[in-house]
């Protein structure tokens, strides 16, 4: 009977421990650095990518359907001086736009899902030599503006849908420019 017993708890531990591991594997398996140096991360949604079903289920545990894999779906929650991005700061936003069928930018709080704000490739206004300047904070700013969640830190994201082939994405910069 004690044998049994054993068994028994042993089994459920395993179980706890599996599930336990699946959950903060979620969290973060799948999630990349872009280059070394690089603040920015992409979620791995390349079928090849051994880390894929991790990448899918971290969208499903927060309630949202995955992109499609001809998406590239980029998130950062550091400035250009690796401090994180808070809501009660002011942000500027800068890049040269990446060739794409399409792309937006939001910005959510951070370890949320759903995003406060957004900009997309059909409201951005850009500069003659194609150039993206955007702010984000909670107060009006002139040209492309992102309004931040309420409190506490956000991240961005940058959802870019089939990029062109051939082109490298091009990631905007995020520099602090008050608080």
């Amino acid at each position: 009977m004690s044998r049994v017993s054993f068994s028994a708890v042993v089994l459920l531990a395993g179980v706890l421990l599996g599930v336990i591991s699946a959950i903060n594997a979620l969290g973060s398996v799948g999630l990349k650095p872009v280059t070394p140096a690089s603040k920015w991360n992409e979620w791995q949604l390349n079928s090849a990518n051994t880390t894929l079903v991790y990448s899918l289920g971290h969208f499903l545990s927060d309630g949202q359907l995955p992109p499609p894999k001809s998406v590239r779906y980029f998130v950062r929650s550091l400035d250009e001086d690796g401090n994180s991005l808070r809501v009660d700061c002011v942000y500027v936003v800068e890049g040269k736009v990446t060739p794409a069928r399409w792309w937006t930018m939001s910005v959510a709080p951070a370890g949320t899902a759903a995003p406060r704000s957004e900009l997309s490739a059909g409201e951005a206004v850009l500069s003659q030599d194609k150039n993206l300047k955007m702010t984000i904070s909670a107060h009006p700013a002139p040209g492309n503006w992102i309004v931040p969640a309420d409190n506490g830190s956000l991240s961005l994201r940058f959802i870019v849908n089939e990029p062109v082939l051939g082109e490298d994405i091009i990631l905007p910069t995020i520099t602090k420019s008050g608080c």
